[in-house]
């Protein structure tokens, strides 16, 4: 037979079904991530052009998805909270009309004087000598106040242990079973299961989103160090370019001046010691500059 739906099975139908649209689009956001967070650190830098925009959509899909949680799981957890409240109403309404259902000793439900009995009839309605005013009276009373049998009476403990061993076989409980209605109880375990996905996509979300933001430092990280090593080839080819420069210069002047249209010292002489004093004086001097460029490491 078809269970009885009610509204809150309908209405934990069409929150599950919202719920598991929601699933593969949170697997799908979380490969992106986790390739994005690889991709960061095996890529060169000239291969990374994407990388950004790649984290950005990542991104922007999770802050669509965190706006659609947003506030969920609390709506569920509350009215998982009122179906219990419910389950509990049903329970305690099935306890009472199984309590009823079987004739009670009158002698302790009714609060009126052994006096005034007169017949008490198998369906547990006192017959007083009194008016109607009276069986009216003691009506109300047996509205009002609660029995006393099931708390002090031994023929209350076997009448209460018969109710529950026949309740399950009962036409009430047959109905029951023939309708199989869905029950404020187990809508609200749906419910749970419901709030456990919910809060389970909410950390998912948060996760992705720390895991972009790794990604996204470690980016920015790879970067600067890219910049700081072509500071540093930078750095250390304009060194190399000034210790050539402090080479050069020098030699240059010393040429200068010997090839100028004046006298210079060795002018008058007929051999070529002064030359090669000059040469040797030059040699020297970058043999010194590239030692002590060696020795500062920047050669």
């Amino acid at each position: 037979m078809q269970p009885v739906v009610t509204p809150a099975y309908i209405a934990y139908a069409l929150i599950d079904d919202i719920t598991d649209t929601l699933a593969p689009e949170m697997r799908s956001i979380e490969l992106e991530v986790d390739a994005a967070d690889e991709l960061v650190l095996i890529l060169s830098t000239n291969e990374q052009a994407d990388m950004l925009q790649r984290i950005g959509a990542a991104r922007r899909k999770i802050l669509t998805l965190w706006r659609l949680l947003q506030g969920k799981p609390d709506v569920v957890r509350a009215f998982a909270r009122l179906m219990d409240r419910h389950a509990m109403d049903e329970m305690a309404r099935t306890d009472m009309d199984e309590l009823f259902e079987y004739p009670q000793p009158v002698d302790i439900l009714t609060r009126a004087s052994p006096s005034s009995t007169v017949y008490v009839p198998p369906t547990g309605l006192r017959r007083t000598t009194g008016s109607s005013a009276a069986v009216s009276q003691m009506g109300t009373s047996r509205r009002r106040e609660p029995p006393l049998w099931p708390m002090h009476s031994a023929y209350a403990k076997d009448r209460m242990a018969t109710v529950s061993a026949r309740a399950s076989t009962s036409d009430l409980g047959q109905t029951r079973m023939d309708t199989d209605a869905v029950t404020a109880d187990e809508v609200s375990h749906y419910l749970s299961d419901v709030h456990d996905h919910l809060v389970t996509l909410v950390g998912s979300s948060s996760h992705c989103d720390m895991v972009l933001s790794r990604a996204h430092s470690n980016y920015l990280a790879r970067l600067s160090l890219g910049l700081g090593e072509s500071t540093v080839e930078t750095n250390l080819f304009a060194s190399r370019w000034t210790v050539i420069g402090a080479i050069l210069v020098p030699l240059n002047v010393v040429t200068g001046l010997w090839g100028m249209n004046v006298k210079v010292p060795g002018q008058d002489g007929t051999d070529l010691r002064e030359f090669f004093q000059i040469l040797g004086g030059c040699v020297g001097f970058v043999i010194i500059v590239i030692v002590w460029a060696r020795y500062k490491k920047i050669f």
